[in-house]
């Protein structure tokens, strides 16, 4: 099964979970601690007094007066385009001092909107008859006396509580061109006293449906096309779009002011009332804003998917070539490392995540809830941090307007994206070019150090709209050399990451391509991370060479620095790589049998995060966390979906049923919630149950698994006895919704299959349900013939042995509390296996434990890596019962030849490194990989070594003689 559409997350303020679903759809992204809407959070009402005195606070914390009161900027002359849910036009706020709206352009890409016309129909004595109404239009004017009448959108109908509210199509401005729409909004059958619409980016007009006796919905006509016989009708049925532009945008003489209270608005909307949408249609929605005059864009929502995809690379390219800024939210995914779904290309975009300013004599902070970087390019992820915090006028309320609280990284992005407004503006006044690119660098490179946060977690750090000018003024610009550095093979530009490893040493070179030569001064932001070179000298349109050390033995945790390059006669830094290292936790490999990690999360006031290797097929692990204090822990899987998140002080337990392999990760931050707000600490139990496989690596020419199981097991291990091809694997983790079923349909099962396989796993609390279904030839209707459901260990499994030839489809179903729930599953269907001649070298220790029966056993398997005949896949059976215990998924290209290792003593500079060329077995090639000798791992560069990464990492062990918990407590 794979997305008909990439889905995006529109911020909502419930904390839960911001998840990734397998069907297509986009949502605003979720924002907050409590619980409340999109990728803001909408919380409870505030007080006009409240909502600025916030303002103002975040204002000062960006220096917004350093322009509005310094320079005169208001944002006048620049527009704005909002892309996102719509924008209610009548909220006070969106008029100029001369009363005439703010907002421009009304443009609906969603179907929410869209409604069906008939006609023409003739009117008779100023009544129109059908067969379903009478209405009297005598009222309105039609230069042709002819009527289209059709019904109001059913969403619009239903938020106002008007259904079946009328309006008819006519022409009153020119014969023939049915531009005028009229509204029977009081649902009296006659349009009396209505406000007559044309299309809003047209005439600006617009009319109120009433909710409440408080409360209206505003409608514009977006457009209407009687050929076609449809009329669009627009109104933001969230809310949300009307708060981003409120903070980003908002004025008016005596109302809340937002960043740039002069600018021009677009409003766009890509995102239905239920904050859901698909990715392509943001794109969409970005490209039009270019292309009808923005001279910023502001995003309201995430991808749920990395979107790299070459629609939003085409509108990258086109906002550099127009410099056009596009400010976009990081994400609501909370504070675990590699959250962020914008894989950026382009200058002009710009990733907001989010900072909470310090009051009372507190600190700036950084937001908690902010998705995290590196990107999957291994980019910084996040470029600067706005305000996540604010309160701003809700959507609806016209005669006396209503705030609500709001958090999230869309705030934060409506924020950098008002502060682009006036900076561009203060340009236009002072330099005659608003230059959008140099804007969008100076934006990064006058942000300000969040304290302690991580580079991942800040980017460049807080938005300074002073020290952004002031470099602006200085003449900013792109620099005149690159960074390029080269890993495992592969040379890029872009950072570089490394998961589940620590940096040796990396080749890096510095490519000036301007026509004078220049001297760059290189430094890191963190001790573990050091340029071999203080500084180099480069000739025009030259190329130097340099090494970039990292410390070879550091422990398990996310490490994120960045090198810095930088030309000390220009303003800003230059250049700048980010470097990110993922050290996990691993299985204890010292006690035979053991397939159990340890490790502590020491006490911290912020986030603590922890990262632990799952290895292969293991069927359920069991984590058990000894918390001190509150705090709230969420684990994510290695897409970085948080599949588990609970706040909690006391001791606790999680069982994960069929845990993909890879690095998860677990973080733990303080419970902000609580009025009393301190630290925490934790001990860290997993425990893996079920048949476990880890890699041993490859030597020897073999590649070498461990195999712990149950000593009431007895398993065998078998391969494919075709190709790999023959073998049938869907592997998928991420939400499942409840309130449908997910189908997956097997390939058409052949005679001589061994088992059709359906595994599934979810997290403590919901179920998973999956049923095998057949097509029977004789009766010619689907026949279930087998079925399973998680359990206590949330883990499910169907092994349907020997399947008759024929159609075959499995339906799996969720139920849990919320909307979606997090599940895994392994789909497989297995041809003909024949057994492995595999050596099984030696067998763990057996004896008897008090109280836990007897130790798990031990098994080694050695897989020849040139055996063409072996598979990609390789099966562990039961002996006891038909099921597959378990299954090794061999890397693809596995099988190729053995490459010559040679190791000869310590020569390089360097900490610890040694000498080590890896070739071609004919020694004429060198090959660039990370190859391992006994346990240490080396990355070659041209053949030869470019550092050591060190296996054998520290493992925390806290005591409470140092204030700090057991890891191993009973």
């Amino acid at each position: 099964m794979r997305r008909a559409r990439t889905g995006v997350l529109v911020i909502a303020l419930f904390l839960l979970v911001s998840w990734v679903t397998w069907r297509s759809g986009a949502q605003v992204p979720k924002d907050g601690l409590t619980g409340a809407l999109s990728a803001a959070t909408m919380g409870s009402a505030s007080s006009s007094d409240w909502a600025i005195s916030a303002e103002e606070r975040n204002f000062d914390s960006m220096s917004v007066k350093a322009l509005t009161e310094g320079v005169g900027a208001t944002g006048e002359g620049r527009t704005l385009a909002i892309v996102d849910t719509g924008v209610d036009v009548a909220v006070p706020g969106f008029r100029d001092a001369a009363g005439l709206l703010r907002v421009r352009t009304w443009l609906d890409l969603t179907s929410e909107g869209a409604t069906t016309v008939t006609g023409p129909i003739r009117s008779e004595n100023g009544r129109l008859v059908t067969d379903e109404v009478t209405l009297d239009i005598s009222a309105l004017r039609s230069l042709s006396g002819t009527f289209y009448i059709g019904v109001v959108p059913p969403k619009i109908g239903a938020v106002a509580g008007a259904e079946s509210a009328y309006f008819v199509v006519f022409d009153s401005f020119a014969r023939g061109s049915f531009e005028s729409v009229c509204i029977d909004v009081n649902g009296d059958s006659s349009f009396a006293g209505e406000t007559v619409l044309r299309p809003f980016s047209e005439s600006g007009s617009f009319t109120q449906i009433p909710v409440s006796r408080d409360k209206s919905l505003t409608v514009v006509l977006a457009t209407v096309n009687i050929d076609s016989g449809t009329a669009v009708f627009g109104a933001d049925l969230n809310g949300h779009g009307t708060m981003l532009a409120a903070l980003a945008a908002g004025g008016g003489p005596g109302e809340f002011r937002g960043v740039a209270p002069g600018a021009s608005l677009m409003a766009i909307k890509v995102l239905a009332g239920d904050g859901k949408g698909a990715w392509r249609d943001v794109a969409v929605g970005v490209e039009t804003a270019i292309r009808e005059g923005a001279d910023v864009v502001l995003v309201g929502s995430t991808p749920d998917d990395p979107a790299d995809d070459s629609q939003w690379l085409r509108v990258e390219r086109l906002a550099e070539e127009n410099g056009v800024p596009i400010i976009l939210p990081a994400g609501n995914m909370g504070p675990g490392a590699a959250t962020i779904t914008i894989a950026k290309s382009a200058p002009a975009t710009i990733v907001a995540g989010g900072f909470v300013p310090g009051e009372d004599g507190t600190v700036d902070a950084w937001y908690p809830l902010s998705s995290a970087g590196p990107d999957r390019n291994g980019n910084l992820g996040v470029d600067v941090l706005g305000p996540a915090k604010a309160s701003a006028p809700m959507a609806g309320y016209h005669t006396r307007v209503q705030f609500g609280d709001v958090e999230g990284t869309s705030v934060a992005a409506a924020y950098v994206a008002g502060g682009a407004v006036l900076l561009e503006d203060a340009a236009e006044v002072r330099s005659g070019s608003p230059d959008g690119l140099r804007i969008c660098l100076a934006l990064r490179e006058g942000a300000s150090h969040v304290p302690g946060a991580l580079p991942v977690e800040e980017g460049f750090g807080m938005v300074d709209l002073g020290l952004a000018w002031d470099l602006f003024r200085q003449g900013i610009q792109p620099a005149g050399f690159q960074l390029a550095r080269k890993w495992d093979g592969s040379v890029t530009r872009g950072g570089l990451f490394l998961s589940g490893t620590s940096l040796g040493a990396a080749p890096l070179w510095i490519d000036n391509y301007g026509a004078e030569s220049v001297t760059v001064d290189l430094s890191t932001s963190a001790s573990w991370l050091w340029p071999q070179a203080t500084y180099i000298n480069a000739d025009a349109a030259s190329q130097r060479m340099t090494w970039l050390y990292g410390e070879p033995q550091i422990g398990p945790g996310l490490y994120s620095a960045q090198l810095l390059a930088d030309d000390p006669y220009t303003p800003g830094v230059d250049g700048r790589m980010p470097v990110t290292a993922i050290v996990p936790h691993v299985l204890d490999r010292e006690t035979p049998g053991s397939s159990r990690i340890r490790f502590g999360m020491p006490r911290t006031n912020r986030v603590s995060r922890q990262f632990f290797e799952v290895p292969e097929s293991a069927e359920a692990m069991k984590i058990t966390l000894y918390l001190e204090g509150r705090g709230i822990f969420t684990l994510y899987n290695p897409d970085g979906q948080a599949a588990y998140r609970s706040a909690t002080s006391k001791t606790s337990s999680i069982d994960v049923g069929l845990p993909r392999p890879g690095l998860w990760q677990l973080t733990l931050m303080p419970d902000l919630t609580q009025a009393t707000k301190g630290d925490s600490a934790a001990g860290v139990e997993i425990a893996f149950l079920g048949v476990v496989v880890s890699s041993d690596g490859i030597s020897q020419g073999a590649e070498r698994y461990r195999i712990i199981h149950d000593p009431t097991e007895s398993v065998k291990s078998s391969s494919v006895r075709d190709t790999p091809s023959s073998v049938w694997r869907y592997r998928r983790s991420g939400l499942l919704q409840v309130q449908s079923t997910t189908t997956l349909s097997y390939p058409l099962v052949s005679d001589g299959t061994l088992a059709l396989s359906l595994r599934l796993g979810t997290v403590t609390g919901p179920t998973l349900k999956g049923y095998l279904y057949q097509f029977s030839q004789d009766s010619h209707r689907w026949i279930e013939v087998a079925s399973c459901s998680t359990d206590d260990g949330s883990a499910g499994s169907i092994f349907y042995p020997t399947p008759r030839a024929g159609k075959y489809v499995a339906y799996i179903e969720a139920y849990g509390s919320g909307t979606a729930v997090y599940g895994e599953i392994d789909a497989l269907l297995v041809p003909a296996l024949t057994t492995a001649e595999f050596a099984a070298s030696e067998r763990g220790s057996s004896e008897p434990v008090s109280g836990s029966g007897r130790r798990p056993i031990q098994e080694a398997l050695s897989v020849p890596v040139a055996d063409v005949n072996s598979s990609r896949y390789i099966f562990i059976e039961s002996k006891t019962k038909p099921r597959l215990a378990g299954i090794i998924e061999r890397p693809e290209g596995q099988n190729s030849e053995t490459p010559l290792v040679q190791v000869m003593g310590s020569a390089l500079p360097g900490p610890g490194i040694r000498t080590v060329r890896v070739s071609t077995p004919d020694g004429r090639y060198g090959l660039d990989l990370v190859i391992t000798v006994g346990t240490t791992s080396y990355q070659t560069n041209g053949g030869r070594v470019t550092g050591i990464i060190d296996s054998s990492l520290p493992v925390y062990h806290m005591t409470p003689a140092r204030d700090e918990f057991v890891v191993d407590a009973p």
